[in-house]
């Protein structure tokens, strides 16, 4: 077993951008840690039980880096060839990785994931193309859901080579039948080496032709695995400073709130444990630092003052809104996947009532939907996804109109307004804004932006297909022609009313 990075003679070249890992660059830590525990909820063994994600980091002797001298050798060769190339960036990029490797010590970060099925696939990577583990570990671009404890595959993935000074990675699992195997991946620059043969940029720590080492990866001394789950070793964890634990504390916080309290999951951070005993202590140990929305809808699911309702669209009762109007509440929605990660805050309810809520989505199959619309953070639901299948596409779009019309019909309920006969909208909202798609894509980015649709330039649109924006800046579509039902009786508080939506 050895460091192979195979000869690339007559393919194509890549250089050391890779846009994958460039994504996630701009906050690699939240990136890491919404990947990770979202796919590792989604892929839970058991649904009766909690998955349990670890972050655990620690100093490793260099020496027992494994053949980390044909690594660093590796690196020198491409960086002579990037420095011959006049490749400035990347010349940069090794003139850092040499002497990370170099050094006595080298930070490391493990992710395990428990109750999981682990990585299935380890045993027939030479011929099975589509097994999590040949999507994980060797695949571009994968991203066929199908089990596995890291979930999708796709560029996702790269969310742990971002958070790596050395752009390397490696992958441990013992799955649910017993097969335990290990790789690593590091990704350089496509590299001419002294007798002129052109090398591929990924590199694999494997046995010949790239194939996965059977057995677990064992570099961690303090951590044995005797459970079905994966391991990620992030190399050269990206750690300057403690700060690294805040930012994924409450990453966790900001994303998996409800997941935590609802106990689909628990977390660790070296000594730090999130669970649903600890949550409120660490939302208010963290108040400066997590966002003001996320107070806002963990008080919405403690409190007795909350107005809950469920409605039907596929399944039944697979949706509940919760919502709660309070004096200095922001306004919003989350819009939260099963089985807990917070997708998006939606806005364009009102832009002047305090008020906030909680949209759940629950159901198996209306979240598969819906979740087949999520971008690569994990942070938007973009309908072009479905381009290619204008039935799904159109189903899915359909359910988000009547998921945003019930979240109005209940506002307007609250707030003690006829939803009956709505005024139509002022002609000033029916005219493009020239700085909408500028202000959706600075959404996006913020997390803000719920549902990016292709638009068409139009004037006037038709009833119950009218684009506006609110003073938020933010984009929606008028659902209050769409036949989705009222939210249903008044008063009381506390009640859980069962809808069906036609």
């Amino acid at each position: 077993m050895d460091w192979i990075f195979p000869i690339n003679n007559g393919g194509q070249f890549h250089g050391i951008g890779d846009s994958g890992i460039d994504l996630f660059k701009g906050d690699p830590i939240k990136g890491l840690t919404r990947e990770i525990c979202q796919n590792s909820i989604d892929a839970r063994l058991n649904d009766k039980k909690t998955v349990r994600v670890e972050f655990k980091s620690f100093e490793l002797d260099a020496r027992k880096l494994p053949q980390r001298e044909h690594l660093l050798e590796y690196n020198k060769q491409a960086y002579y060839f990037c420095k011959e190339q006049k490749f400035v960036k990347a010349t940069k990029y090794f003139e850092r990785t040499i002497p990370t490797l170099e050094q006595p010590k080298i930070q490391m970060l493990r992710i395990s994931d428990f109750n999981t099925s682990g990585l299935i696939g380890a045993d027939v990577a030479a011929t099975n193309f589509t097994s999590p583990w040949f999507r994980l570990v060797r695949s571009v671009g994968s991203s066929d859901k199908t089990e596995g404890s890291i979930g999708a595959f796709g560029s996702g993935k790269q969310a742990c080579f971002s958070c790596s000074n050395l752009q390397t990675v490696f992958y441990s699992t013992l799955d649910k039948n017993g097969v335990a195997a290990h790789q690593g991946v590091s990704k350089l620059i496509c590299f001419m080496d002294s007798e002129g043969n052109l090398h591929s940029d990924v590199g694999y720590y494997s046995e010949e032709n790239s194939m996965p080492i059977r057995g677990q990866f064992d570099i961690d001394e303090s951590f044995k695995r005797d459970e079905p789950g994966t391991d990620v070793y992030v190399t050269a964890f990206k750690s300057s400073s403690m700060e690294w634990k805040k930012e994924l504390i409450v990453a966790v916080l900001d994303g998996f709130f409800y997941a935590v309290k609802e106990g689909h999951l628990v977390v660790e951070v070296d000594d730090i444990l999130i669970d649903s005993h600890h949550l409120s202590d660490l939302i208010s140990r963290y108040k400066d630092d997590i966002s003001d929305k996320t107070q806002d809808y963990y008080q919405i699911l403690n409190d007795s003052d909350c107005e809950i309702r469920t409605f039907s669209y596929i399944e039944k009762d697979d949706v509940e809104i919760r919502m709660l109007m309070k004096q200095d509440l922001h306004r919003r929605i989350a819009i939260i996947r099963y089985p807990g990660m917070k997708v998006f805050d939606k806005g364009n309810i009102s832009a002047t009532v305090s008020f906030a809520g909680v949209c759940i989505i629950k159901g198996m199959k209306i979240s598969k939907l819906l979740g087949g619309l999520e971008n690569i953070q994990h942070n938007a639901w973009e309908l072009s996804r479905y381009r290619d299948e204008p039935d799904i596409r159109a189903e899915a779009e359909s359910k988000i109109k009547k998921i945003y019309g019930d979240i109005k019909k209940l506002f307007n309920e609250l707030k003690g307004q006829d939803t009956e006969g709505e005024i139509d909208p002022e002609i000033g909202d029916c005219i493009p804004d020239p700085m909408s798609e500028k202000e959706e894509t600075q959404e996006s980015i913020n997390d803000e932006v719920s549902i990016i649709i292709d638009k068409k330039s139009a004037l006037v649109k038709p009833s119950g297909g009218v684009e506006i924006t609110d003073d938020d800046g933010e984009d929606e579509i008028d659902d209050d022609s769409l036949s989705g039902g009222s939210s249903g009786g008044s008063g009381g508080k506390k009640r859980k009313t069962p809808f069906v939506s036609q």
